[in-house]
């Protein structure tokens, strides 16, 4: 008879036979209990793509190859995975901005606004501390002369910058002389003595409308008796005002008719004939007329504008004539006298302005 093993004895108890049933059932328990903790399921982690090969290593209870049995006594199929649920994450809740008392934001102390410092009102230079009560009186000669190389243009020119130089309660007046047919008696007023800041257009049209006379004579001495009038008039209605009176001419006295030594303080002849005379009868010193403009004005500028081209009777009287202006201005030299020629007629403009600017000095 054929000997029973250990497991058939376990599993072929007698009905009845308790205490073997027992031991039976606890022998496989743990025979099945050693197997998936020590063997079969290690070996299954190790090699999850085929769950039904399970390799036993050397030290696995079953040493004995030929009779494992068990090798799937519990099979793990193998499959699509069942995909793990990934928590959705809650999203985190933007704080509500805190509106009770919380670190107060420092209010930034407001800024001192500085006190602008005091700007001095400037002292006003002596021009403009005395042009305010000056009185200037332009005497002018509008001579037939005048018309040659552009002179009364420039002249023009250069009594319009004169003008722009001026302003406030400054008061100008203008006299022109020439000959006795083109100005009643060779002297006329163009502009009575007007406040410069009331009515500046009215002294811009007076100065425009110099025009040369349309014959010949440079009556000098009945422009300054003229002037003289006009400014003793004046004085008397402003006695406290400063007067200034700035000459411009472009050549000597002359008349018609006059000859000879008697006649003439100088005289000159050219190579065409042509003959002129510095006439005595309208010199203004010889009736002390230079000396009364002086006694009477507080300053005398004169200006001299002359043609220098040798060999002409203009060039011949250029010495005569300068003596004649540096005679009735206040001094012989600049400030109160000065000249040019008619090649640089644009230099009158810059001897105007200095003097306007130079009064007050």
């Amino acid at each position: 008879m054929r000997k029973k093993g250990f497991f058939a004895k376990i599993f072929s108890f007698q009905r009845g036979d308790g205490t073997l049933y027992v031991i039976g059932i606890l022998g496989a328990v743990a025979a099945v209990s050693y197997l998936l903790a020590g063997g079969i399921l290690p070996a299954i982690e190790q090699n999850p793509q085929d769950a039904q090969h399970v390799q036993i290593d050397e030290t696995s209870v079953f040493s004995d190859r030929d009779n494992l049995q068990l090798v799937n006594i519990m099979p793990v199929f193998s499959g699509t995975p069942t995909p793990t649920l990934s928590e959705t994450p809650t999203p985190t809740e933007e704080p509500t901005p805190t509106t009770g008392p919380g670190t107060p934001t420092p209010t930034p102390r407001p800024t001192r606004t500085p006190t602008p410092s005091r700007t001095p009102t400037p002292t006003p230079t002596p021009i403009n501390a005395c042009l305010n009560t000056t009185s200037i009186d332009l005497l002018i000669d509008l001579s037939y002369s005048m018309r040659n190389n552009d002179k009364d243009i420039e002249l023009r020119n250069a009594l319009e910058a004169f003008r722009k130089s001026l302003f406030g309660n400054v008061r100008v007046a203008i006299q022109v002389f020439g000959s006795p047919d083109s100005f009643s008696g060779g002297a006329e007023e163009r502009l009575p003595f007007v406040r410069y800041v009331s009515d500046p257009s009215r002294v811009a049209s007076a100065i425009q409308n110099l025009r040369p006379g349309a014959l010949g004579g440079t009556y000098m001495k009945e422009g300054f008796e003229l002037a003289l009038e006009k400014i003793r008039a004046e004085k008397n209605r402003r006695p406290g005002y400063q007067y200034v009176t700035i000459l411009f001419s472009d050549g000597v006295p002359e008349v018609s008719g006059a000859f000879g030594p008697d006649e003439c303080v100088a005289e000159a002849r050219d190579g065409d004939g042509n003959y002129r005379c510095f006439a005595k009868a309208q010199d203004p010193r010889r009736f002390g007329l230079d000396s009364d403009m002086k006694g009477l004005v507080d300053k005398v500028y004169s200006v001299a504008i002359y043609d220098d081209t040798p060999g002409t009777t203009d060039q011949q009287l250029i010495d005569p004539l300068k003596d004649l202006l540096k005679d009735v201005a206040s001094g012989r030299s600049s400030p109160y006298y000065q000249d040019t020629t008619i090649r640089t007629p644009s230099q009158l403009t810059t001897i105007f302005k200095a003097i306007v600017n130079g009064i007050c000095k």
